[in-house]
Parts: C-alpha cells; structure tokens; sequence
C-alpha cells in the first residue's frame, strides 16, 4: 500500500483507498503485487517483514520480470516449486540489515539538466566519447 501510494504521489496523482474488500489495481500493480503475494505463501509469518523488505530492494521492472518467469513456468494454483519457491527463499531467507533504510538512487534534477558538451582531442582528431 506504501509503495503504491508512494509512486502515485510522485507522479502526481491522488493516492488509493485501501479500504473494503474489492480494491481495483492497474495489471502491472497487481504483478508486482503477485511477486511478494509468492515469496511469502508458504512461509513462516516472521518472515514477512524481511520479504517485505527484500521486495521493495527491486524495482518494478525488476518485479515485472520475476512475475512473468515464476507465472510462465509455475503452472497452477498448487504449484509451489521452481520460480514460486525461488522466490521465498530469495526474499525471506535473504538477510537484511534492518538498521538500514532502503535506499533508491536516482539522478538528481541538477544532473539531468546539465549539458555535456563536445571537445576534440587536438592531438589525435577524435572526439571524446565520455
């Protein structure tokens, strides 16, 4: 819910109602969703909190990926082998220090608008590419 909320405030749009029992999410949300919904279907609820954790370390591309893999080779709804038990240990039994926050790195406003500019190396007549 955090997390949802979270990128629908940063691309400026009212956040969810996460109350009643039928809560509609855009099909890529509820993927993601599915990803942790995996890792933590057959596992000792003290690890929900580390899956949790683990789980906000990927990105949603990240999330996207894992469902697609686990969905396409995990065939039922009693399936609870391959990429759907990859997923548990992946995220429960993965340590975490949880003194730590999570943090996300992005570039800066400041960097995205600075321009590189172009100089030609004298000595040889090539440009630099970096």
């Amino acid at each position: 819910m955090n997390e949802f909320n979270r990128r629908l405030k940063k691309d400026k749009i009212s956040t969810g109602s996460w109350d009643g029992n039928y809560i509609p999410v855009e099909k890529l949300l509820g993927k993601e969703m599915l990803v942790l919904v995996w890792a933590i279907e057959d596992s000792d609820p003290a690890l929900i909190t580390t899956a949790v954790r683990n789980w906000h370390g990927f990105s949603p591309e990240e999330r996207w990926w894992l469902f697609t893999m686990t969905n396409a080779s995990s065939g039922g709804i009693n399936d609870r082998r391959g990429w759907r038990k990859a997923l548990r240990y992946a995220l429960t039994e993965n340590p975490v220090d949880e003194t730590k926050d999570i943090v996300r790195f992005e570039i800066p406003e400041s960097s995205k608008k600075q321009k590189k500019k172009k100089t030609d190396d004298s000595s040889s007549g090539q440009a630099e590419l970096f």
